[in-house]
């Protein structure tokens, strides 16, 4: 059996088997499992299937989540309907990792919220203004993606705390 291996020296979480996950280049689902040993936690990923598109991308965050889970609301009636977006702590706590973590925690985002109405630049540039400014937004419960929002680019969007044009989110 072909496999692929990445270590981490770290202690597992409970549970982390559960959640594991790896995806070839066209998103299908490749077997994969965790083997513990001492202080060493390995993912294996099995790639042995002939059919496999490569590259494969295997969980990164060890069967954590970073997104708990994405609800819309009608929002403001400037800003039209909003996503709720609610990290985990796990997601809070990525403060040493960049951008392979927010196009992580934003997969998660699209995944759990409705894609279709989700995954547009604006809401992306949004997502990652709080994402990458988590130490700004310790207190907040959720991110909210105010949907209206114009779509101004990343920088633009930091520079205005996130909202665009103005208001709070």
């Amino acid at each position: 059996m072909a496999a692929a291996q990445a270590a981490c020296s770290t202690s597992p979480a409970s549970g982390a088997d559960e959640g594991r996950w790896a995806r070839d280049a066209n998103g299908t689902s490749i077997p994969t499992h965790y083997d513990v040993t001492g202080t060493t936690l390995t993912q294996i990923v099995d790639l042995s299937q002939p059919d496999i598109a490569f590259p494969v991308v295997a969980d990164p965050w060890f069967g954590r989540n970073l997104i708990d889970h994405v609800t819309w609301v009608p929002g403001d009636p400037q800003w039209g309907p909003t996503a709720q977006v609610y990290p985990t702590d796990y997601g809070r706590d990525q403060i040493a990792v960049g951008p392979e973590a927010n196009e992580a925690a934003w997969g998660e985002a699209l995944e759990k919220g409705d894609r279709s109405r989700l995954d547009h630049n604006n809401l992306h540039d949004h997502f990652s203004c709080h994402f990458l400014g988590r130490s700004s937004t310790v207190g907040k419960e959720s991110w909210n993606l105010d949907n209206n929002r114009p779509d101004v680019g990343l920088a633009a969007t930091i520079a205005a705390s996130c909202n665009p044009q103005g208001g709070e989110d």
